[in-house]
């Protein structure tokens, strides 16, 4: 799958749920933050957000300080990262890198050359510019200045090629090019391909804030989605309503309405203690405003209350047409993340915004 990673940051109850230990399964894979790192300078924030959602409460998340979300990916030579930023201070905002391990972003890091990879950051001329993470921080790739202002939403996508001498970046503000750069070495020292994503803040004033919001990362690799997507707004939204299927046993009241808190509630819910269980719920209609839908992606928490085997997956059903997600393993009492991305419709086939409205959304239990 090309689209690894969709986030508006609207499930979560703080910024630790950002942690891998909070997804189901050992090692999550594309789709998760494998970490967030200084926790303690990262903030979810109601104001400034960049998309205003329809029936939750819409948030964007705060750095600062040297403090990023690190997302796993697999091992890849292209790769498209999107996000709408509004930055206090002029700093960084994104890094790649080889493999995530303990607390690998911080000042000390960056300049003393321990970690390999490169970053983007915005400089006081309104350009975005390329730096190598060694001993000098090199700069290898300037943008297009004055196309960047401080306290400001922007829609910022950068495509980077993986290489030592034919490496290449391009960079795009609210979908039009802001600078590019060919023949260069976008490795520093990683071999095989980029396999982590960090997006923050790498400023040294506890003050200077980097707000994102409406994150997407893809490598090149399946058939779809596999370029520049454009500035996007994600819409999280929650159940409104029964679907075709209740099958599950609601805690208390309508099934859909155990399952409808943002962030979750995990003092309401539904179960089932078989296999072959599904609820299905209905949702919002998408605002009239939206003419392109380039995935969805259907999230859920759960959690076993015993030590049998049991598994869940999400689906979709649009008029009668199932797609089912990845089965994932949930863990003894401790509510985990699951997240899937579906890049087509059930059946087959682009989104489309009526697609999305007439669409059932749900769990199944195996």
């Amino acid at each position: 799958m090309a689209l690894l990673l969709v986030d508006g940051f609207e499930q979560y109850n703080a910024t630790t749920d950002l942690t891998s230990t909070m997804y189901q399964g050992a090692n999550p894979g594309p789709g998760y933050w494998a970490a967030s790192a200084s926790t303690g300078w990262s903030t979810l924030t109601t104001t400034p957000i960049h998309t205003t959602q329809v029936n939750t409460t819409s948030k964007s998340i705060s750095h600062r300080y040297d403090s990023f979300m690190h997302a796993a990916i697999p091992s890849s030579t292209t790769i498209v990262i999107g996000f709408a930023v509004y930055q206090t201070n002029w700093g960084a905002m994104w890094s790649l890198r080889s493999g995530w391990s303990g607390n690998i972003i911080n000042a000390a890091a960056l300049g003393g050359g321990g970690i390999n990879g490169v970053y983007l950051e915005s400089v006081n001329t309104g350009a975005l510019r390329l730096r190598l993470n060694n001993s000098g921080w090199s700069v290898v790739f300037t943008g297009t200045a004055g196309r960047f202002t401080l306290n400001t939403w922007y829609y910022v996508e950068t495509k980077v090629v993986f290489g030592t001498t034919t490496g290449s970046i391009e960079l795009r503000i609210d979908g039009v090019a802001a600078g590019s750069a060919t023949n260069m070495n976008t490795a520093n020292g990683i071999t095989g391909g980029f396999e982590n994503v960090a997006i923050g803040s790498a400023t040294y004033s506890s003050a200077d804030y980097n707000y994102f919001d409406d994150v997407y990362i893809l490598n090149n690799t399946g058939t779809t989605h596999t370029d520049f997507l454009g500035p996007i707004n994600l819409y999280t939204m929650a159940p409104s309503g029964a679907g075709s299927s209740t099958g599950m046993t609601p805690s208390t009241g309508n099934n859909w309405d155990c399952v409808n808190d943002f962030p979750a509630n995990t003092t309401d819910y539904v179960s089932a203690s078989a296999a072959d269980v599904l609820d299905l719920y209905t949702f919002p209609s998408l605002p009239g405003s939206v003419a392109t839908v380039h995935a969805v992606g259907v999230g859920n928490q759960t959690r076993k209350n015993d030590t049998g085997t049991r598994q869940m997956q999400n689906v979709i059903n649009l008029s009668g047409t199932e797609t089912n997600g990845t089965i994932t393993q949930p863990v003894l009492n401790s509510f985990r993340w699951g997240q899937d991305i579906f890049a087509e419709k059930p059946g087959g086939g682009a989104w489309t915004p009526t697609d999305v409205n007439s669409l059932q959304f749900g769990v199944r239990s195996k």
